[in-house]
């Protein structure tokens, strides 16, 4: 999704331009509301999958603190933490949740910065043509 710069806002907000996904027959109040809507239930997506990794991650923080008792007793037998079969099946269903919404959103990031960075390199790619730095051979 395409960000708007301050300058496109700016023309919006005076009905000087119109964006792309604006609907038919939709003001540019229902517009911006729509737009925020979408925003809030992305953040709201986003918060939740968060709160679920914090609290994985508090479960884990309380067994460290424990000595990992709680995943490390086999048959009424300690066993070593770092091995324990009960601790390494924690960890791997904790580091394998899904998280949908922010995997979107680091992908949208992901291609952003993808498109930035192309840009960026082929703006410097002409700035060093225009100024000599690279020698085109006709030949």
């Amino acid at each position: 999704m395409k960000r708007m710069t301050l300058i496109e806002m700016d023309g919006f907000l005076k009905g000087k331009c119109i964006s792309c996904d604006l609907k038919v027959n939709e003001t540019n109040a229902e517009y911006m509301v729509r737009k925020f809507a979408e925003a809030e239930a992305k953040c709201a997506a986003l918060a939740a999958e968060n709160a679920g990794l914090k609290s994985g991650a508090m479960d884990e923080i309380k067994v460290i603190n424990r000595g990992g008792q709680a995943y490390c007793v086999k048959d009424g037998v300690q066993v070593n933490p770092m091995y324990a079969r009960g601790w390494n099946d924690y960890r791997a269903k904790f580091l394998q949740s899904d998280t949908p919404a922010t995997d979107a959103f680091l992908a949208e990031i992901r291609a952003e910065a993808r498109n930035e960075g192309i840009n960026y390199t082929a703006s410097r790619l002409a700035a060093a043509f225009n100024h000599g730095f690279i020698n085109v051979n006709d030949g």
